[in-house]
C-alpha cells in the first residue's frame, strides 16, 4: 500500500454569505505528490440558486457616495432601485417596507416603521467605517435570511487584530469652495420703497470626520475595536413659489414680503415697532427664479453621530 498524496489550498477567499467548495481526489501513490490551487473563485456558483452580490471592503472604502449611507451601495446591483426620495430601496419592485437588514447576524431593522433601524430620518446607526463587507441578496435567497419579501442586506463589521491599528478620515464641502447657487436672490427694499434683486451666495458648510481603532485583548483569541462617526451640516434650503404673486397676500394687514423683512429684522435685533404684529420666524431671505417666479430659502442645520463597539 502506497503513500497517499497531500494536498495544499491556498489563496481561498470566502465572502460573506458564500459557500466555498474545494474539491480533490486523493489517490494511492508510491512517491509524495503536492496539489497546489490558487485560481480564482468562480463567477458562477452553480450550487446556489439565489441572486446575489457581494460588496466588499475595497469598494466601500473607495466608492463616492453623499452622506456616508453604506447601505446606499446596494443601488450598485441589478434589480435595485430607489423607492420614493426618502432613502427606501427597491429590489425588483417591491416596497422597500419588505427588506430586511442584518449587521454580524443581527436583527437591524426598525420594527414598527418596517425599515432600517434609524429610518430614513437620519443618515445611519453603524457607520461606514465600520462595515467590512455586506451581501445584497435580490431573490432566491435560502431560508436562513427570510423575514422578507423584497431584498436582504447581510453585512458584517470589522473587527480588531494583533496590532493595534485604526483610520481617520475628514470630509469638508464650503461654500468658499462651491459656486453660488443660479438661483438664490434676495429681495431688498431700498429707500425710496423700491425692491431691488441681489444675487447672494449664503453660507453652506458640511463636515464628516470620524475614525476607527482595533486591537488585541488577548492575542489570536479576543480583540476589540472602536469606529465613530459625525456629520455636521448647515446649508441652507431654496424653495420656489409657483404664484408671482404669493408674496402680496395681506396676512393680518400686512403682505408675507413685509411680514419677511420684519422678521428679519427682530431675528437681527435690530428692532420692530410692534412685536405683537410679528409672526414666528419664517424663511430668512426671499429669491426669485430666472423666471422672476419668487421663493424663499431657509438654513438648516443638522448633527448625525453614529458610534459602534465590537
Amino acid at each position: 500500500m502506497g503513500q497517499k498524496a497531500a494536498a495544499t489550498f491556498g489563496n481561498l477567499e470566502v465572502p460573506v454569505g458564500q459557500t466555498l467548495a474545494a474539491d480533490i481526489k486523493m489517490r494511492a501513490a508510491g512517491v509524495t505528490e503536492t496539489v497546489t490551487v490558487t485560481s480564482e473563485a468562480p463567477l458562477i456558483d452553480t450550487r446556489r440558486t439565489d441572486v446575489s452580490n457581494v460588496v466588499g471592503e475595497t469598494a466601500i472604502s473607495n466608492l463616492p457616495i453623499n452622506g456616508r449611507r453604506w447601505e446606499n451601495f446596494v443601488l450598485l446591483g441589478p434589480g435595485v432601485t430607489n423607492d420614493g426620495n426618502f432613502g427606501l430601496v427597491s429590489y425588483r419592485g417591491i416596497s422597500g417596507l419588505y427588506n430586511n437588514n442584518t449587521v454580524d447576524g443581527a436583527d437591524n431593522n426598525q420594527a414598527f416603521f418596517s425599515e432600517e433601524r434609524g429610518r430614513t430620518r437620519i443618515n445611519y446607526v453603524v457607520g461606514q467605517e465600520s462595515i467590512k463587507e455586506f451581501q445584497v441578496n435580490t431573490q432566491n435567497y435560502s431560508p436562513e435570511f427570510g423575514r422578507a419579501a423584497g431584498g436582504v442586506v447581510n453585512s458584517v463589521t470589522k473587527s480588531g487584530g494583533n496590532d493595534i491599528r485604526g483610520s481617520a478620515f475628514y470630509y469638508l464641502r464650503d461654500d468658499s469652495l462651491n459656486a453660488r447657487n443660479p438661483l438664490d436672490f434676495t429681495n431688498v427694499r431700498n429707500s425710496d420703497g423700491t425692491i431691488s434683486r441681489i444675487a447672494v451666495k449664503p453660507p453652506d458648510r458640511r463636515q464628516q470626520f470620524g475614525g476607527t481603532l482595533g486591537g488585541p485583548i488577548k492575542r489570536d483569541h479576543a480583540f476589540w475595536f472602536f469606529s465613530y462617526d459625525q456629520q455636521n451640516r448647515d446649508f441652507p434650503g431654496l424653495s420656489i413659489f409657483s404664484s408671482n404673486t404669493f408674496l402680496n397676500l395681506k396676512l393680518g394687514g400686512y403682505t408675507f414680503l413685509r411680514l419677511l423683512e420684519d422678521s428679519k429684522s427682530v431675528g437681527g435685533k435690530s428692532g420692530c415697532t410692534s412685536l405683537e404684529t410679528v409672526p414666528p420666524p419664517v424663511p430668512t431671505s426671499i429669491t426669485r427664479s430666472p423666471e422672476s417666479k419668487n421663493g424663499s430659502s431657509a438654513r438648516l442645520s443638522t448633527t448625525s453621530r453614529a458610534t459602534n463597539f465590537s
